[in-house]
């Protein structure tokens, strides 16, 4: 078994919830175009999902310099 240490282990999950929230804004737009009374609403949480995405992408390369230092 692969023992990782805390840097790695937190650039794991980050690669893990990025794809994590790539998926479900990409299902709540797909609900979005079936209800159409909530659209605007779900494609504005889905744009924030996105937008997290950017703030743990940006964590992920400070994580992802560490590991290489």
């Amino acid at each position: 078994m692969i023992k990782l240490n805390g840097m790695e282990k937190l650039s794991a999950l980050i690669k893990y919830w990025i794809e994590h929230n790539r998926e479900h804004a990409e299902e709540i737009r797909r609900f979005a175009e079936e209800f159409s009374d909530f659209k605007d609403e779900l494609l504005k949480a889905s744009s924030k999902l996105l937008e997290t995405n950017e703030e743990l992408e940006k964590i992920l390369r400070r994580v992802d310099e560490g590991n290489k230092a």
